[in-house]
């Protein structure tokens, strides 16, 4: 049943500056608001720190330098931390073509997703969207080729796994994380955009059906396109419970970067079960980043008590700027990433997979034969009792 749509919560005048400062788009009006909410300023370094936790200071700095309204020292901190974000971006999309030409030559096919990919589509720059790592998705009969081939280039994976604990890690996992010394940075390789057992929504058949374009430092590559990464940033943003303005952004920003059948997105999300986290997603980017969509899309998102209540959360989060969620926080985050779920179906298989389907920690902890990897989804429950255990106790 439809809700009255609740207030925003009450913010800061410094977290509301960094609401207002967000875009990368220069625009009279906004330049107005910023100098607004700039006058109300009391504890600059508080949006320096804003800024940094909310991995958006190439937009505030730039806001901020339009609207010429901070104080001269926190215009030179803003501006030596975007310098630094930039040429990191740079090294880092260079270490991303580097891999994508090697993945080619090896007949890999592979695709960026976020990242440089995302400050290319959605930004128009590669200076304007922060980013620490690298995402690509490439087919799973094609994963261990392209571990064995990025390794000639000195990625690794983290912890050294043997075929039976592989087995058990991809038949279970979405993704392996490949750690390169010489470029500083880590890769995340995956063969699908969720995990398998959680849900069935974004597959690996899914995500090859929805691609676009993309030029790379002189390199034609794949990405998602527009309504795929419309929807995919959505359920990735609920699963982080929108704790960072980043993803708010880059929502936003997608919304409005190139012309989206709003019409597709609607029907997938209803195909995929992820009307909720759709909502979610897109009301969060309109009330905090303005972000310019449709009235009948809007008019149409699903919104009930839940919505409404996960929306209030995001916000407050989002207000406190305290950062991702951590390990001490695990019935938060489960149960926002439970709520977040539209059918009793997919919170059921959510919960099996969170209980049974193994993870990287399960199989580094016991090397069992290729044809035990079973055993693993046994292996899972048993040391997450021990570990409830062991909390209890302390």
């Amino acid at each position: 049943m439809a809700v009255e749509r609740p207030p925003r919560a009450a913010v800061t005048p410094e977290a509301e500056l960094l609401c207002v400062s967000c875009r990368r788009r220069i625009e009279p009006a906004r330049t107005e608001r910023v100098r607004m909410a700039a006058a109300a300023v009391r504890d600059w370094p508080a949006v320096v720190k804003g800024a940094v936790a909310h991995a958006i200071v190439p937009a505030v700095h730039r806001q901020l330098a339009e609207a010429a309204c901070a104080p001269e020292e926190i215009e030179r901190e803003m501006g030596r931390l975007a310098r630094g974000i930039a040429l990191r971006n740079v090294a880092l999309t260079r270490a991303l073509v580097m891999a994508l030409r090697r993945l080619a030559a090896a007949g890999v096919r592979a695709m960026p997703i976020k990242g440089p990919a995302l400050a290319i589509t959605a930004y128009g720059d590669l200076a304007f969207r922060q980013f620490n790592d690298l995402d690509v998705v490439v087919p799973r009969d094609h994963l261990t080729t392209a571990i064995e081939t990025l390794a000639a280039d000195g990625w690794r994976t983290g912890v050294r796994l043997d075929a039976g604990q592989e087995a058990a890690l991809f038949g279970a996992d979405y993704h392996a994380v490949l750690v390169n010394d010489a470029e500083g940075c880590t890769l995340e390789l995956h063969w699908t955009l969720e995990r398998p057992h959680a849900s069935a929504n974004f597959d690996a058949e899914w995500c090859w059906a929805h691609v676009r374009k993309v030029q790379l430092g002189g390199l034609g590559a794949e990405t998602l396109a527009p309504e795929g990464a419309v929807l995919y940033l959505c359920a990735h943003g609920a699963k982080h419970l929108w704790c960072q303005l980043r993803w708010v952004c880059d929502l936003a920003e997608v919304a409005e970067s190139a012309p989206i059948d709003w019409g597709c997105v609607m029907r997938e999300a209803r195909a995929l079960h992820v009307q909720r986290m759709l909502s979610l997603g897109l009301r969060l980017a309109h009330r905090l980043c303005d972000a310019a969509m449709p009235r009948s899309v809007l008019a149409e998102l699903s919104y009930d008590d839940v919505v409404g209540d996960l929306e209030v959360e995001a916000e407050a989060r989002i207000a406190r700027a305290d950062g991702l969620p951590t390990t001490a926080e695990t019935a938060t985050i489960v149960g926002y990433q439970w709520r977040a779920r539209d059918r009793a179906r997919d919170r059921a298989r959510f919960a099996a997979d969170l209980l049974f389907s193994p993870q990287l920690p399960d199989v580094a902890a016991v090397r069992l034969p290729a044809g035990m990897r079973l055993a693993y989804y046994g292996l899972r429950p048993a040391r997450l009792a021990v570990k409830l255990l062991r909390q209890l106790a302390r």
